[in-house]
């Protein structure tokens, strides 16, 4: 209800005289700007509005408010004086037109002509109105609109017809009073204002300064970066290998075909006001080096090739700093990517740079000829391909250029300038319909803020990575340490086999007898054991056989014969059972109503680690408990071998024959199975204690391969289950990365052959553990390039800052006021630069 009764007048209605002056006057006017929305006569209102100029005013017409204007009231506004009052003025136009944050004004304005005046540019300038002409002006904006225009168009990407269509609606949003359009004038100004913004950034205000700038000069490098005379420390051309690579340079190349630009106008009529200057290669050169470098040179402008007849540029090439993502060059695209742009583009950066070493991560890098980069004398160029578009390559190709393999780059990823692109996109419709020179400069200016924000950020940034890194790099330098990975790439395995603890368990006995000891039964204790254990593999693998739903008339066949083969081997090893545990009877007693029901191959065979600890002290022989003991932590780390060899290769490769998919996975989930039963014997045996270490509890999640040796799912995409894991998983698992992924302790922990010959099959643990070794080295460099960078970055701010102090002192020729403002300007720089300190 309050909204529609701010439609009227309110209280008002019944005022009889202004409540500002009580004389007996219309109160019919009223500011939607000022406070509390007071209304008032004539004279007092525009008494209060002498310094509010652009308000927006309305008029109570004796049925509603109407718009009106504060020059249709009689308000002119003085240039030149303080005191508005002038002996020599000059009338400006009546259609003298100010564009502001809250619409378009017609005004009347006075421009002074006494004695100690200045140009009428620099009244409206110093009144901070822009003008959009030097001579005679016309139409002005406010600075205010422009600096918010210049931030949303930074911060939003809106477009200079949006933003001019807006002000036409807040000035009438009905179209039937709306001024004559002053969008070319607006753009102009625009034009104008961001780019004396880019040379007051950059210190060049002074006399001659536009004409003496130099390549590259208004651009925002990156602060991390090794700059020689900045922050790199004095002798760094002796550095050792060791740290050779904290004052490497590493940047990335990459095209966005988004950004062409449409031949409408030519170079002539419009001519970028600091193209070549920023970030933007040099046209000239970069023409002639085109001309020199491309035989069809000339007949790009006259292609007749699809989607690209009509365009003067088809997109851009850039060039950016890999590990801070801060743009370093752009360069126009004739047609398409190609080396003579690139190469162009790449060699405008290093044109600044004294280096030993330099890291180029393109994603054909393996197509890049480094004979025809003439680079700077001492530069060795090593090349890399970003992480995600290395899977994409040849092996050969992921071998040479991958980061994860290449010393020097820490947890360098590569693909930093792929996110730089959805910054530059939006602007790609309206930047497409532009003369050159204002494509680039508004390109320029967008670049300029995007490095702006980074470099302001990069302390937070820096020491948040830095933090998570010290957390990685550690929890890899532990887990190094507590699986010895160098002994292991070294071949160290101590663990014996099965077949050496049956020969040692053997010989013991051998001894015994050979002291007079007598034998309880023919069969030996360990060859009673053996046998037992072997007759449970069998037991299960019947099992598993029983559990298939489609059964074939030979294999069920060949279960009954297995079952007669368990029935048998059970009934000749009954009677050394009875012998070496005479507890067996008891037991057999207790068990007999569910032992009677049940199939041959879930018969108990009532080994030691079978019964009870107290049982298993009286009813067993001496030294038998232990024996099988050896034997089930033998078994154990058989099993671990034979499962590392059968799922080395993944699950997936062998999609291609399904039926060997199908018996591939029942050998798997065999070892499973007689890990976990000959574990779980082994826990009853000797209980918890430090063998755990060694032999874990398998779990499900356990069972996966190395993403190493898993060549077509390397990311884990398949489960445990043999199903594909959820979205949210997966998206968890890439955003990790390799360098956080962790293998199962299955395959870090040693094992022992198998009695079958399959030393062939078995993987080294070396090159299991390489990769991990490998990534803990990755770390480290990271936190080693991490505080270099968090160190040049602080010496580089602080250097940036006693420049902008000695740029306090004013050039000579400037009046006071002048010079004041130069010295505020700098001061106010280098507190800017103290404070990201």
């Amino acid at each position: 209800m309050e909204c529609l009764r701010r439609e009227g007048r309110g209280k008002a209605a019944a005022w009889k005289s202004c409540p500002m002056c009580q004389k007996d006057e219309p109160v019919i006017y009223l500011c939607i700007e000022c406070f509390s929305g007071l209304l008032e006569c004539q004279v007092c209102f525009m008494k209060h509005h002498e310094r509010l100029l652009l308000h927006t005013v309305k008029k109570w017409n004796g049925e509603s408010f109407e718009r009106t204007t504060l020059q249709s009231l009689g308000l002119h506004i003085q240039l030149g004086h303080i005191n508005g009052e002038c002996v020599n003025l000059e009338r400006g136009l009546q259609t003298f037109t100010v564009l502001h944050t809250n619409g378009i004004h017609l005004v009347n304005v006075d421009f002074c002509h006494c004695d100690q005046c200045v140009s009428d540019q620099q009244q409206l300038l110093r009144s901070r109105w822009y003008p959009a002409t030097v001579h005679y002006p016309r139409t002005c904006t406010t600075i205010e609109l422009l600096n918010q225009f210049h931030v949303l168009t930074l911060a939003g990407k809106i477009s200079h017809h949006e933003f001019y269509l807006s002000l036409e609606h807040l000035t009438d949003n009905v179209e039937i009073s709306t001024p004559n359009t002053r969008y070319k004038a607006f753009l102009r100004m625009v034009h104008q204002f961001r780019t004396e913004r880019m040379f007051k950034r950059a210190r060049r205000g002074c006399i001659n300064g536009i004409e003496s700038t130099q390549t590259g000069q208004l651009l925002i490098a990156c602060p991390a970066c090794p700059q020689p005379g900045v922050n790199i420390p004095d002798g760094n051309q002796q550095l050792t290998r060791t740290s050779e690579y904290l004052y490497a340079l590493l940047v990335s190349m990459d095209t966005n075909f988004q950004l062409k630009n449409r031949m409408w106008s030519s170079d002539k009529a419009d001519l970028g006001l600091v193209t070549g200057l920023a970030y933007f290669v040099e046209p000239k050169e970069y023409s002639q080096h085109l001309k020199c470098t491309c035989s069809g040179f000339k007949a790009i402008t006259m292609a007749k090739m699809k989607f690209s007849s009509s365009m003067r540029s088809t997109g851009v090439g850039m060039c950016v700093c890999v590990r801070h993502e801060m743009i370093c060059t752009v360069g126009d695209l004739q047609r398409g990517e190609r080396y003579c742009n690139m190469d162009w583009v790449l060699l405008t950066v290093l044109q600044s740079f004294a280096l030993i070493t330099l890291y180029i991560i393109y994603d054909i890098a393996c197509h890049q000829v480094l004979d025809e980069l003439q680079l700077p004398n001492g530069i060795k160029p090593q090349f890399a391909i970003p992480k995600c578009h290395c899977p994409a390559h040849k092996q050969e190709c992921q071998t040479l250029h991958s980061l994860n393999l290449m010393p020097g780059v820490g947890r360098t990823d590569g693909e930093g300038i792929e996110q730089d692109w959805p910054l530059l996109n939006p602007i790609a419709n309206s930047t497409k319909e532009m003369g050159p020179g204002s494509q680039h400069d508004i390109i320029d200016d967008h670049l300029s803020h995007h490095n702006w924000q980074k470099l302001a950020s990069l302390g937070t940034s820096l020491s948040f990575y830095l933090k998570l890194v010290l957390t990685a790099a550690e929890s890899n330098r532990q887990q190094c340490i507590s699986e010895d990975i160098t002994s292991t790439i070294e071949g160290h395995n101590d663990t014996k086999s099965q077949k050496e603890i049956r020969l040692e368990l053997i010989e013991d006995e051998c001894k015994s007898l050979a002291a007079g000891t007598q034998l309880l039964h023919k069969t030996t204790p360990t060859l009673f054991l053996v046998a037992c254990l072997g007759l449970k593999d069998k037991q299960r693998k019947v099992c598993m056989l029983c559990e298939q739903a489609d059964m074939t008339l030979q294999q069920a066949s060949d279960i009954q014969q297995d079952c007669l083969t368990i029935q048998s081997t059970l009934d000749h090893i009954c009677s050394a059972q009875c012998a070496y545990m005479p507890i067996l009877k008891s037991l057999i007693a207790e068990d007999m109503d569910e032992t009677s029901s049940c199939d041959i191959e879930d018969s108990p065979l009532y080994l030691p680690s079978a019964v009870e600890a107290s049982q298993r002290e009286m009813g067993c022989t001496h030294g038998l408990a232990v024996k099988e003991e050896l034997l089930q932590e033998a078994q154990c780390k058989v099993h671990l071998v034979m499962y590392k060899n059968r799922n080395v290769c993944g699950q997936r490769p062998s999609t291609r024959a399904r039926t060997l998919l199908d018996q591939l996975d029942d050998r798997i989930h065999m070892e499973v199975a007689h890990y976990r039963d000959a574990r779980a014997a082994l826990l009853r045996l000797c209980g918890h204690g430090p063998w755990e270490v060694a032999l874990q509890l398998l779990t499900d999640g356990d069972l996966h391969p190395p993403s190493a040796f898993d060549i077509d799912d390397p990311d884990n995409t398949i489960g445990a289950d043999r199903k594909k894991k959820s979205q949210k998983k997966l998206e968890a698992l890439r955003q990790l990365g390799n360098g956080c992924k962790k293998a199962s302790w299955v395959w870090t922990t040693t094992g022992a052959l198998p009695d079958e010959d399959n030393s062939n099959f078995e993987i080294s643990e070396g090159i299991l553990n390489g990769p991990r070794l490998g990534r803990t080295l990755c770390w480290r460099e990271e936190v080693n390039l991490l505080c270099e960078e968090m160190h040049c970055v602080r010496v580089t701010l602080q250097v940036r800052a006693e420049w902008w102090r000695l740029q306090e002192a004013p050039w000579e020729g400037l009046e006071s006021g002048m010079a004041e403002g130069v010295k505020a300007y700098a001061h106010r720089q280098a507190k800017v630069y103290e404070s990201l300190l």
